[in-house]
């Protein structure tokens, strides 16, 4: 396949972070990446971060360059499974933690490169990645929900992430967690 080339330079393309985001999975396993882009760029990982780490990389990487060319085709097709062992798969508050440390590193990004929107989207990410481990109670989830920096913005998410969320602010939070362990092992166990 021939690759599909965004030139950011040019005034009528959108912002480069907002359409590659979109457009590309937000890991790096599917990416080669020029060396000079990121030397130039001076991106690198955040030392103890464990969750999101590629995303954030991506998201650094690519508010600093003005080309992207990728490849509109599969060629890894990764499984989600309840059942998986990975860490962002475990239930424990260490979850809870690396994902703070990505909020901390993301939320001010996103406001200086003016993507309020990444902002958002992690929060609404943090949300449901309460909802999805069962370590996570209550208290953490509702101090979360405190938050007036951030907007309560479902648009693009599924309409069963939303029924979880909205079951978890307005209902009760550990029935969202069993509605969600009884989804994954009924529909992709």
């Amino acid at each position: 396949p021939s690759p599909i080339v965004i030139n950011y330079s040019q005034a009528s393309q959108p912002p480069p972070c907002r359409r590659a985001v979109a457009w590309l999975h937000g890991s790096l396993w599917n990416k080669l990446v020029r060396t000079q882009s990121i030397r130039d760029s001076h991106v690198s990982f955040v030392k103890g971060l464990n969750y999101c780490e590629d995303l954030l990389f991506n998201i650094k990487l690519l508010s600093c360059i003005h080309k992207v060319a990728y490849l509109d085709s599969a060629f890894y097709h990764y499984f989600n499974s309840i059942n998986r062992i990975s860490y962002t798969s475990s239930a424990s508050k260490s979850w809870l933690d690396n994902h703070v440390k990505y909020q901390k590193e993301i939320e001010p990004l996103a406001v200086t490169i003016g993507k309020p929107w990444i902002r958002d989207t992690v929060h609404m990410n943090m949300l449901m990645g309460m909802i999805r481990h069962s370590a996570i109670d209550k208290s953490d989830f509702k101090k979360e929900l405190k938050r007036t920096d951030v907007s309560w913005n479902t648009t693009g998410m599924s309409r069963n992430n939303k029924g979880l969320l909205y079951t978890a602010k307005y209902l009760s939070f550990p029935l969202s967690q069993k509605l969600y362990q009884w989804f994954m092992s009924t529909f992709r166990g």
